[in-house]
């Protein structure tokens, strides 16, 4: 398996390694009725995780690992995601609520205010399945349709526009008759179709080189900024003939029968295939031809749980967020790891998320985390007492 650090990466070394994305129209089915809703535990945005406890209360900590809750310990969610700086959720009864940065109206309460406590999204819809996204956020209804809110400098919203400072501060219909089962975002936004196609909008900022940072959705095998090129204002069916499960991030996805692949830049090892310095317009297939149970994303680096239960990560290693003991050279040299790596423990995990770092839990909800602030091998989080069990023991003293 190959070590490698970032000083043997260059900007020239980077290339196409899927040929043009297929752009021919779809043929697409329409729910015969109202969609399962789309069960998501766990979820981390920056700095902190959220763990749905059993009773559905999110329990939330950072570092240290203080647990708080939520909404009091009263909001109870049946799925949650976290992106960057907030945190949304579905409740029982599918009602969307958000609490964290609202910048650019992420949360979707009508507003601008940041909040630190649970906030209802400004709408009656009822959502099945919802990603929290960089700056925005999005989510699909019953009858499969997507609906999004938040910045939509870079058409994150999927409405056929992309606005310089323009906001969504409710959810807005993404422009598109394509119905969706699920939603994950970062950037761009992705969603898988009835037909287990991904589509995907929004681009991505804040680069100008058409060599690494080619744009998912595209639809060209070259990409520029986007006032250079063509833009993704709608959803945009990603190429290749692989038909997914899960999705994670917008950026790496399972099969049904459990097969891991990513697509998009490849930099710094994120698409796992042993490669550095490249860009995957379509998806391609991670090394080590494992079967894995759950896949998650951070920024530049992913981590998947196999069939057992076992860690593995793979990507950027700048601070141990793959948690095989390495956290960069001399001098904080980023390692880079472009196949997957076993995280360095013997536990076995159910559920797993990233953001900057990565915690993972086992059945029994115990936690698990390392790379930034808990270090390059995991460390048991001690969230000695789940919030329901406290809430119960408070009620009993009264």
């Amino acid at each position: 398996m190959r070590h490698q650090s970032l000083t043997a990466v260059s900007a020239a070394a980077a290339i196409l390694v899927i040929g043009p994305m297929a752009c021919s129209a779809t043929t697409e089915p329409r729910p015969t009725g109202p969609l399962a809703l789309q069960r998501q535990t766990f979820a981390t945005a920056g700095s902190r995780s959220c763990l749905l406890d059993p009773d559905g209360v999110p329990v939330c900590w950072g570092s240290p690992p203080v647990p708080s809750s939520p909404g009091g310990g009263t909001l109870r969610l049946r799925t949650i995601s976290g992106v960057g700086d907030h945190f949304c959720g579905l409740s029982a009864d599918s009602t969307a609520y958000c609490w964290g940065d609202n910048r650019y109206g992420q949360l979707g309460d009508g507003s601008r205010q940041a909040r630190t406590e649970p906030v209802r999204v400004a709408t009656d819809l009822k959502f099945v399945a919802l990603a929290a996204a960089v700056h925005s956020t999005c989510a699909v209804d019953g009858g499969g349709r997507a609906y999004c809110w938040g910045r939509n400098d870079y058409g994150a919203l999927g409405n056929g526009q992309m606005v310089e400072g323009g906001v969504g501060l409710a959810p807005t219909p993404v422009s598109t008759t394509v119905r969706f089962r699920t939603v994950s975002a970062a950037f761009p936004v992705c969603g898988i179709s009835l037909a287990n196609v991904i589509y995907c909008w929004g681009m991505i900022p804040g680069s100008f080189d058409p060599d690494i940072y080619r744009q998912v959705g595209d639809c060209t095998t070259v990409y520029y900024f986007w006032y250079q090129g063509k833009q993704c204002l709608t959803p945009t069916a990603l190429g290749g003939d692989v038909r997914f499960q899960v999705l994670t991030r917008a950026s790496c996805g399972l099969t049904s029968a459990g097969a891991a692949y990513c697509w998009g830049d490849g930099f710094y090892g994120q698409l796992g295939n042993g490669e550095i310095g490249v860009y995957a317009v379509n998806p391609v297939a991670v090394a080590g031809n494992r079967t894995y149970r759950a896949l998650t994303t951070g920024g530049v680096h992913s981590c998947a749980l196999a069939a057992d239960g076992q860690a593995f990560c793979w990507g950027l290693n700048v601070r141990g967020q793959l948690g095989n003991g390495d956290d960069g050279g001399p001098g904080w040299i980023p390692v880079v790891r472009p196949e997957p790596v076993p995280v360095q423990t013997t536990e076995r995990f159910a559920v797993i998320s990233a953001g900057d770092h990565t915690c993972a839990a086992t059945e029994a909800r115990a936690v698990w985390c390392w790379g930034p602030r808990f270090g390059n091998l995991p460390v048991l989080v001690p969230l000695t007492l789940p919030l329901t069990m406290q809430r119960r023991a408070a009620a009993s003293e009264k």
